[in-house]
C-alpha cells in the first residue's frame, strides 16, 4: 500500500523514463503530421500548436530528470490537456475541411 510522500523506487522510474521519452517521440510524429496537414491545406495553427507542444514535452523531460517535481507533474497533466484538446481541434478541423471544400486546391496545366 502505498503511503503519502513515499518515493518511488527506482523500477518506477524505469518504466516512467522509457515512456516519457517515447512520447516525446510521438510529439515529434505530431509535428511531422501537422506540418503534412498543413501542407496539404490544412490551418497554419496545427503545426505551430504541435510545435509549441514538442517544446512543452522538452521542457518536461529536463524537469522530469532534474527532479523538479513542482513543475514536472502540473506540467505533464497540462501537456495531456493540450494534446487532447488539439487532436479534438484537428479532428474538428478536418470535418469542417471536408463538409465546406475549404483547402488548397490544385490548378492542373
Amino acid at each position: 500500500m502505498d503511503r503519502p510522500g513515499r518515493k518511488c523506487g527506482p523500477g518506477a522510474l524505469r518504466i516512467h523514463e522509457p515512456l516519457g521519452l517515447a512520447l516525446t517521440f510521438a510529439g515529434l510524429f505530431q509535428l511531422l503530421v501537422a506540418l503534412i496537414w498543413w501542407r496539404s491545406g490544412g490551418r497554419l495553427l496545427a503545426p505551430v500548436l504541435a510545435l509549441l507542444i514538442l517544446l512543452g514535452e522538452g521542457f518536461q523531460v529536463g524537469m522530469g530528470y532534474s527532479r523538479q517535481l513542482a513543475l514536472h507533474i502540473p506540467l505533464g497533466i497540462a501537456l495531456v490537456a493540450a494534446s487532447v484538446a488539439f487532436a479534438f481541434w484537428t479532428g474538428r478541423q478536418h470535418t469542417e475541411i471536408a463538409s465546406t471544400g475549404r483547402g488548397r486546391t490544385e490548378v492542373a496545366s
